[in-house]
């Protein structure tokens, strides 16, 4: 995403644009979203705060450094192999550090009482819809970035998001692997982690379906202003 977002992102300052794209990261994942639903649901923002903390943070440091590799460096090879590099230290250095301190962290809060329970009532489950444009938003974001250089033909771009929406989140691997260590049925495994995998592949498809209508309305308006006497 980042290194077909190059044309937008070189007009930032590097720390900036490196910055922007680990908070979108961090947007896309639905970081603020989860963090309203699960404060509200236990009444503890704090004990949710430490809870998100080690994956948003991990996501932000990951998808800041991923973003000033791309803007800095022009070979694709340094890129990938960085990126990797990055991978296993998120996985078996940052990660593991952050969930420790937040960790030690939440023992000294008195411990959550769930104050709601699956079925939720009306405001929960309206704070949980609503929510949803905290990804939209991220969503919007790339797809302004990258547009140009998804190639030629709507549908070929509006695939070409979907698919790289399904890699930022790791949609694939989580519906191909995580399903087997899921407590069900192999069957009814597949269908319940399919839910998250089609909730991306449909947002990533609307935006880039919207961009897509609303950057052939600016050019038609853009035609007709030239075509005016």
């Amino acid at each position: 995403m980042c290194r077909l977002s190059l044309p937008l992102l070189r007009h930032f300052p590097r720390g900036l644009a490196a910055l922007l794209i680990g908070l979108l990261v961090i947007m896309l994942n639905e970081t603020f979203r989860v963090f309203a639903i699960e404060s509200t649901i236990i009444g503890n923002p704090f004990y949710a705060a430490f809870d998100i903390a080690p994956r948003a943070l991990s996501w932000l440091t990951c998808g800041a450094a991923v973003a000033w590799l791309s803007i800095s460096d022009g070979k694709s090879r340094n890129v990938a192999i960085a990126v990797i590099v990055l991978a296993a230290l998120e996985v078996f250095a940052l990660r593991p550090a952050l969930d420790a301190a937040c960790a030690f962290l939440k023992n000294h809060l008195s411990a959550p009482t769930t104050l709601y329970t699956d079925p939720y009532p009306f405001k929960i489950n309206a704070l949980i819809y609503v929510t949803f444009v905290e990804p939209t938003i991220a969503a919007f974001a790339f797809v302004s970035f990258c547009w140009p250089a998804l190639g030629n033909g709507t549908l070929r771009r509006i695939m070409a998001f979907a698919a790289l929406l399904l890699l930022i989140r790791g949609r694939v691997t989580q519906f191909f692997v995580e399903t087997f260590w899921v407590n069900q049925p192999l069957g009814i495994a597949f269908l319940a982690e399919s839910q998250f995998l089609l909730e991306t592949l449909v947002l990533g498809s609307l935006v880039a379906l919207t961009w897509s209508y609303a950057m052939r309305i600016q050019s038609e308006v853009g035609r007709s202003t030239e075509a005016r006497p």
